[in-house]
Formats: C-alpha cells, structure tokens, sequence
C-alpha cells in the first residue's frame, strides 16, 4: 500500500485535527505556527530542517560567502564530502554492477560476499553482476575447509557447486581444480569434474588452474568431453592424462599457459596452431630439451616468455623471432640464441653462458635488470636502463660476477652503452665503481639506493676536482660528464661512517659541477624509505 507524500500543509492540517480546541489567537500558539510554517523535511532524513524565514541581500550573501572562505574551509570541505558520498545512492544498478566487478579483480580482497550484507539495493545489483562469483574452487578433501578463500567459492558438494554455476548465469568462470597427494575415484575434486561436464560449463571456463600430485592419476578420459573455446588462461602447474592435448585441440584464444618443466619430456604436441599465445611459463625445476624446446618454441605469436627453476643447455641455435620479454628465476642457459626482436631481460639468480666468439646479440634490446644474476658477451646497441643488484666481492659460478669482471667481459669492449644506471643492494669498491663508470660515457641517469655505501672519493670523481673546492681552482672533467640526472637513497646504510659521509658530500659534488660546464639537471637524496625526495641543487 502506498502511502501520501506528506508535506508541511498536511503536516499542519495533521496538527490541527489533532487539537481541536487549540486558539491560535494566543501569542504562544502563534509562535508554534510560525515555527511549523518555516518547517521543512530533508528528503532523505526525518528530522525537520528550519528554513530560512528571509531572504538575505546581496551584500548579505557576499559578506557570509567571505566568512565562509575564511573561517570554514574544513566544515565546507566536509559537507562537500558528504554531498558526494550521499550522491552513490542515486547510481543505477549497472553503474555498481560495473563498480562490483571492478573491485573483485583483487584476488585478495574481492571478496563478494560482504556485498551482499551492505543493503537490499546492494545485494540486487551484487547479484546481477556474474563476473563475481565467477572464481570456483574444486578441493580435494584435505584443504579448504570453509566455503571462501581469497575470493573463490569453495565447492565441497554436487550441490554447492551447481548452485555456483548458476550464480555466474551464463558468465566466464574462473576453475581451480585442486588434487591431494593420495585421491581415490570416490573424493570431491573428481567428482566435481562429472558435474562440469555434465552441465557443459567447460565452454564459459575463461581460466583454468590444476594444482596437486595426484593429477597424474586421474584416468585418461577424464577430459575427453571437454572443450575450451573461451578459455584464455590456463595454469597447470601438475598436466592430467588428456588435457594438454585437449587445450591444444580446442583452445584456440588462449593467451598465457603455464606448464611444469619436469613433465614437458613426456608431452608430444606442440602449440603452432595457438596464434593467440602471447605468454608462456615454464617452471618447476629440471632440464628443458627435445619436445619442452619444441613447445617452446612452437607459439607463431610468443611475446613473453618466462623460466623457472629449469635449466636449458643447446646443441644448436635456438630462435624465437617474435620474443619481446624474456624472464628468468633461477634458471640457467647455455648455448647459441637468436632473440632479433627482445626489448626487456629480467634475470633473478640466473646465468647467461656465451662465448666470446658467439656473443648474445639482442639488437632492441632496451631494458637489462641483473638481480644476483650474470650475463657476460652481449651486445645490445639500444641498451637504455642497466639495473645491477646483488654484486658479490668475488667470481662465483651461480651469482653474479664481481664489477670488475663486468667492467672488463660486459662494458668495457662497448658492447653495453646505456643511458640510465640503476644500482641496488651492492658494496662495491669506490675505485672500482668509479672505473666502470668511466667506461660510459653517453650516461644521462644514476640512480643509487637500499644499501650502496659510497666514499668521499666516488664524489670527487663525480665533481671533477677534490672537495670541499677551492674558491680560486675551477672543477675539471668529471666522471660521467653527460649526467643529467643524480638520484641517491641512504635506506640499508648500516655504516654510521659512510651515511655521514653520503649526507655531506652528495651537496658539494652536485655543487661543484654546477660551477664547471657539466651541471646536474636534477639531484634528489632520501634518508630512507617513504621520506620525501630533496633537492640537492
């Protein structure tokens, strides 16, 4: 049933016949009216709201507006605030839907449940909006004893997980399946599977992720039924019998696929026919040759490769045209590679092994980030960003080589010129930094911080003339002369003799060169993590 609008006339009238024998004659009771009168109700509150009872002057206005400017740019600042946020209400359901789907993309904190404790409104549009239920999670019977993780709804029943499917209502879903170490036939996870495939909801799977030992076990029929013609993530970090070569088959808008090295010498297919693979894993510890190079190397489109744990030795030259990023954790490459069109190399604890007479040619080459890493005998012409972390004091087969040995094998035959330096988590010889500065001359961008303690001599060198400077000497010829940019951070320093040293000199250096012909166009210092950036010109 719905009701009247109730305004302040009916409001009145209301009053009225509940006091009959009320006199408005009586001074007291005129003041009531008048108060009821300039009565107005706020259309989202209950309480009355006086209005105003005159109309101010211009000159009225303008002194309450310079007042307001004034004394309460805090009060007006929040009742701005609160204007906006009351303005969320008026959103139509699609806006939040749009707004819904957007926050749960975090995989941590997407959760989807909380919205539908917020309001009915909210609840209706959380329910409507099928991308967030899409992330379903088939466990085994060990893990995952309640029904949320990290945004996933956990399916423990045939019933659980029909009702998850019809929340997604047509939706991409999201899979998870996850296997024990000792599954038998009658455990959840492979019953789950018969449920899928019986209500074909294998064709909206957009990604899909295979965890656990036991994998291996499944029977070879078990996806045989299965077809994947929206699928375009797949993570399997353990391969059932029969899937790889379904995905193959029929996944023909896949974009990224992860695979565990220490399978791929039993895998026999390769992935020419996946045009749409952009993004390639490989991990999980072992030796990649044979059919894991062939599949390697098979996707006519690879942009980005990534390696880990894995190790890759080559009788003959391994070429992938199209590779654009190539990533490496912990892993190891020997041999001959042919990578015309690579533009960024991250290496984390790995190697690079060349010869001197075959060097790694990476023409595009534009960005080399070494973490614990070594690479020797490269040639990279368009090298911009050099990043160095984690240079140890001495030759070591499995860490990074000492800077002297770079100096000599990596920069020193101009075999690497770049523009920006970037260097991290490294105690390093002031002399020896110093000489493999020296060594480029085109560098326009330094950038030091997290524990790289420097001596007075270093600034010196980058001043051109000993320091503090005489006023009657004048600076010479500084190390790195086309500096543009100088970025230094004290956070790691645990010398309390090399912090006073790095907070005294910087200055004076920066200074230094300002009077001579090769000034710094920006010098920034920051004492640690999180404080603001000062200049030092």
């Amino acid at each position: 049933m719905n009701r009247p609008r109730r305004t302040t006339a009916n409001y009145i009238e209301t009053s009225k016949q509940a006091e009959p024998n009320r006199d408005d004659t009586t001074p007291q009771n005129k003041e009531i009216l008048r108060r009821r009168k300039g009565t107005t109700f706020h259309l989202r509150s209950r309480n009355p709201v006086a209005a105003p009872t005159h109309v101010p002057s211009s000159s009225g206005i303008a002194r309450s507006q310079e007042g307001l400017h004034d004394g309460n740019n805090g009060q007006h600042q929040e009742q701005s605030a609160q204007q906006v946020l009351t303005k969320s209400h008026d959103f139509p359901d699609e806006i939040l839907t749009i707004i819904f789907e957007f926050y749960s993309e975090d995989r941590y904190h997407g959760d989807p449940w909380p919205l539908m404790h917020v309001c009915r409104r909210w609840r209706r549009a959380a329910t409507y909006a099928r991308r967030i239920w899409s992330r379903i999670i088939l466990p085994d019977t060990t893990s995952h004893s309640s029904r949320r993780y990290c945004g996933y709804e956990v399916c423990h029943t045939s019933n659980q997980l029909q009702n998850a499917l019809a929340r997604a209502a047509g939706g991409p879903l999201e899979v998870r399946f996850e296997f024990g170490r000792s599954d038998t036939p009658e455990t959840p996870s492979r019953r789950l599977i018969n449920v899928l495939r019986d209500a074909k909801a294998y064709y909206r799977i957009h990604t899909l992720s295979v965890m656990g030992n036991s994998a291996q076990q499944l029977p070879s029929t078990t996806f045989d039924e299965f077809v994947f013609p929206e699928l375009e993530n797949a993570y399997l970090t353990n391969v059932p019998p029969n899937l790889i070569e379904r995905i193959q088959r029929t996944a023909f808008r896949l974009h990224l696929l992860e695979l565990p090295s220490y399978h791929m010498k039993d895998l026999n297919h390769d992935l020419s026919a996946q045009k749409c693979l952009r993004n390639l894993h490989i991990s999980g510890g072992g030796v990649l040759s044979g059919s894991g190079l062939k599949i390697m190397c098979s996707p006519p489109g690879l942009v980005a490769l990534s390696l880990t744990a894995c190790r890759i030795t080559l009788n003959k030259t391994l070429s992938i045209p199209t590779l654009q990023k190539l990533t490496l954790s912990c892993a190891t490459l020997e041999g001959d590679l042919k990578l015309p069109q690579l533009q960024t190399l991250n290496m984390s604890y790995s190697a690079i092994f060349t010869t001197e007479e075959t060097p790694l040619s990476l023409p595009c080459l534009a960005t080399l980030e070494m973490y614990g890493s070594k690479v020797l005998y490269v040639f990279a012409p368009s090298l911009h960003t050099l990043s160095i972390s984690k240079i140890p004091k001495a030759q070591s087969y499995d860490t990074m080589a000492p800077l002297d040995i770079l100096t000599e094998q990596l920069i020193k035959p101009g075999r690497l010129s770049p523009r920006k330096l970037r260097l991290r988590y490294s105690v390093v010889d002031s002399k020896l930094l110093i000489r493999f500065l020296n060594e480029l001359p085109l560098l326009e961008e330094i950038d030091f911080g997290d524990n790289v303690p420097l001596s007075k001599g270093f600034f010196e060198a980058l001043a051109g003339c000993p320091l503090p400077l005489k006023a009657h000497l004048e600076p010479g010829k500084p190390t790195c002369p086309a500096l543009k940019s100088f970025k230094l951070s004290l956070h790691g320093i645990r010398n309390d003799a090399s912090e006073k040293i790095m907070m005294k000199w910087p200055h004076l250096a920066v200074q230094a060169r300002a009077k001579g012909q090769y000034p710094i166009q920006e010098a920034l210092i920051q004492e640690k993590h999180g404080v603001q950036w000062v200049s030092m010109l």
